[in-house]
């Protein structure tokens, strides 16, 4: 289906949502860091396997669907 974009106005929305993609992947990217720099202060080993699997929920919940979006994308 034509939407009836010329390619300047198809160009601005790709690179707008590359800018986003990017912006999501930092975002991504800080919680992770942030997460295993918490996985740090666990000295108990199930405490640790707790985390890591609430990591692993998290992910698959709040950023797959980046993932998906991107490959849309592209």
């Amino acid at each position: 289906m034509e939407l009836g974009f010329n390619e300047t106005e198809r160009q601005k929305i790709l690179d707008s949502n590359s800018s986003l993609m990017r912006n999501a992947n930092e975002v991504r990217d800080k919680f992770i860091q942030n997460y295993a720099i918490s996985l740090k202060d666990s000295n108990d080993p199930q405490d640790f396997l707790r985390r890591v699997q609430e990591l692993r929920i998290n992910m698959q919940k709040n950023f797959i669907s980046f993932d998906t979006y991107y490959n849309y994308l592209n």
